[in-house]
C-alpha cells in the first residue's frame, strides 16, 4: 500500500525531534525498512476517557484528531505525525481545546 512517503517523514521526524525537549509529545519510532514501507513505533493506548485528556497541548501538534493521539504510559502523545515534517516548535505555546474528532479505533 502507498502512504506518500509519510512513515520516512516519520521516521526522519523522530530522528530530528527525539533529542529535543518535544521528544515528550511523540511516540517514538524504532525502525524503519529499508524502502520506508513498514515502520515500527511504540505502541501506544487508545483514548478511551475524554476527560484523560490534557487541557492544553502544545501549539505545534498538527492534524490533532483523537485517533493520531494515545498513551504512552500517563504521557498523552502523537502516534500519527507522517505529515508534519514542517513542523515549526515555538516554546510554551499551549492551546486549548484543539483536539478533534471521535474515539472509535
Amino acid at each position: 500500500p502507498e502512504n506518500n512517503g509519510a512513515n520516512r517523514k516519520e521516521y526522519d521526524f523522530w530522528d530530528e525531534v527525539q533529542f529535543t525537549e518535544h521528544k515528550k509529545w511523540f511516540a517514538p519510532c524504532v525502525w524503519i525498512s529499508p524502502a520506508g514501507r513498514m515502520l515500527v513505533q511504540r505502541r501506544t493506548k487508545p483514548i478511551t476517557d475524554l476527560k484523560k485528556i490534557p487541557e492544553k497541548i502544545p501549539a505545534f501538534l498538527k492534524d490533532t484528531k483523537y485517533l493520531n493521539f494515545g498513551w504512552l504510559g500517563k504521557q498523552l502523545v502523537m502516534h500519527d505525525y507522517g505529515y508534519v515534517a514542517d513542523l515549526k516548535f515555538t516554546k510554551a505555546m499551549m492551546s486549548k481545546d484543539k483536539m478533534w474528532g471521535n474515539l472509535n479505533h
